[in-house]
């Protein structure tokens, strides 16, 4: 058992302005040791298990233990002590798929169609310098680890030179998560052209970074970029994964069946969306164990693919664990509490539709949260490091507070993560052992200085694309045109 001496700490106290010198400090040391006492502990990994009451041993960045009753020797360190009575601790979530830059743009336009959402986001997206890019993947940094997001791919699909990439990469480390930089062209106006010849400098600037790692962006089909042969072998002369974003329709399907014909698919490959593809692509990718990134509250809210609706039964059927992801913060939730909720709601209302051979019982709660923590990490190549709670793994860490009124009395883990805790519910965020939150605050950000600093980019932007910030408006204030992704 743990002494009192320890002093344990509990991470509840609600409108705090800045987290205990002891939380603040404990991030500075290498050889730092936590121990997360009597907690809900859900593991998500079925070789550990999960714990009504336990113990999380954190040494360094590293899991160190996990079990009831752990006992230190203190020795000569440390030892922080954290109080998780009446909490859950879980491996923090993954999005798998983010564009990061468009900070700027969150929920400017709440009640647009894909083409105008495309419309304001290529307005704006010409007119990006690099300290834009910085800002806007900040801000949308900070607010994911806030929400319990410990991991994120950011598909950077704006990156105009190699400043803007480089500025990107450096927003992500000023940040604390960590981060999947999938460097992809920009899709409006000019640029460098420096993509994808760029990438091999990002994957040196990048080795041996704590955090952030490097994978290719595109997009399946288009003027600039496409799925090809020769494109995925960059990649992989590269030693790292592809993003594609978004994979759909005829030309998905006939990129991924000549990929496969080439017998190129494979697990390094991720593939976004995933609408209104064949049967015969849908094989291809279960076959070939391919990853799937789903977006399911904005494929609903723009009405992407048939019906407009994710394709989560496609993927279970063919044996896929998709991860979820926001995708564009311009017209949805930041939140992957959402996205579990659209996921849960979205299968469970099409699971006995379409092939009526295939079995197909309903996803559980414990199911959308196994999405959206370990199968988000394998979607995006992190799977060695974060998505459970697993001895030797990366301490990637939340604690979800159960003792408001919204959330007791807790009766079933699985269902109060992922039906009805929230944003206020992550109590404590842990990033490879350092704390990014705690209580209410980020550890160490000064919230302040980041809103002045985008909100000074929002109007500069908004002033040379003309578009008036009305906080009243239904639609956007300029006319954005007609746009389609199928260029």
């Amino acid at each position: 058992m743990t002494s009192p001496n320890f002093h344990p700490l509990k991470p509840s106290t609600r409108g705090s302005a800045e987290a205990p010198i002891e939380i603040r400090t404990v991030n500075q040391k290498a050889d730092r040791r936590v121990l997360i006492v009597n907690g809900c502990v859900m593991s998500m990994d079925p070789n550990v298990g999960d714990f009504e009451k336990a113990d999380v041993l954190i040494e360094g960045d590293t899991i160190s233990q996990i079990g009831p009753n752990l006992s230190t020797d203190r020795g000569d360190g440390e030892v922080t002590v954290v109080d998780a009575e009446g909490f859950i601790v879980m491996p923090g979530f993954v999005d798998t798929h983010r564009h990061m830059w468009q900070g700027q743009l969150r929920r400017m336009i709440p009640n647009v169609d894909i083409s105008m959402y495309l419309g304001l986001r290529n307005a704006f997206a010409v007119e990006y310098e690099p300290s834009d890019n910085y800002a806007g993947t900040l801000v949308i940094a900070l607010g994911a680890l806030y929400s319990g997001i410990t991991s994120i791919q950011d598909y950077a699909h704006n990156t105009r030179s190699a400043d803007h990439a480089d500025a990107e990469i450096e927003a992500l480390s000023t940040a604390g998560i960590r981060a999947v930089y999938a460097c992809a062209p920009p899709e409006a106006g000019e640029w460098d052209h420096q993509w994808p010849a760029d990438l091999a400098r990002l994957q040196e600037t990048l080795v041996g970074h704590p955090l952030v790692s490097l994978r290719m962006g595109q997009r399946c089909f288009s003027d600039e970029d496409n799925l090809t042969a020769d494109r995925i072998r960059i990649a992989r002369d590269l030693g790292i994964g592809m993003t594609i974003d978004p994979v759909a329709w005829d030309e998905g399907t006939t990129a991924i069946l000549n990929v496969a014909a080439d017998g190129l698919l494979g697990p390094d490959l991720t593939f976004v969306h995933c609408f209104d593809l064949s049967e015969d692509a849908w094989n291809a990718m279960g076959d070939a164990e391919v990853r799937v990134s789903l977006s399911p509250f904005v494929d609903e809210l723009l009405g992407w693919g048939p019906q407009g609706l994710p394709t989560v039964q496609r993927a279970l059927d063919v044996g896929i664990e998709p991860g979820l992801s926001v995708d564009i913060e311009t017209t949805v939730p930041s939140d992957v509490f959402t996205q579990m909720r659209a996921l849960l709601a979205v299968q469970r209302m099409r699971g006995s539709l379409g092939n009526a051979t295939v079995d197909r019982p309903q996803i559980t709660a414990r199911d959308a949260l196994g999405i959206a923590t370990r199968h988000g990490a394998r979607t995006i190549g992190l799977e060695e490091a974060c998505g459970t709670l697993t001895p030797e793994k990366k301490a990637d860490v939340i604690l979800i507070d159960c003792s408001t009124p919204n959330i007791f009395p807790l009766s079933n883990a699985y269902g109060t993560v992922a039906l009805g805790a929230d944003v206020n519910s992550v109590r404590a965020v842990i990033v490879s052992g350092e704390f990014r939150k705690w209580g209410d605050s980020l550890v160490d950000v000064d919230v302040s200085e980041v809103q002045q600093m985008i909100e000074a980019s929002r109007d500069n932007l908004a002033a040379k694309v003309g578009f008036e910030i009305n906080l009243f408006a239904d639609y956007p204030t300029i006319d954005l045109g007609t746009h389609t992704l199928r260029v």
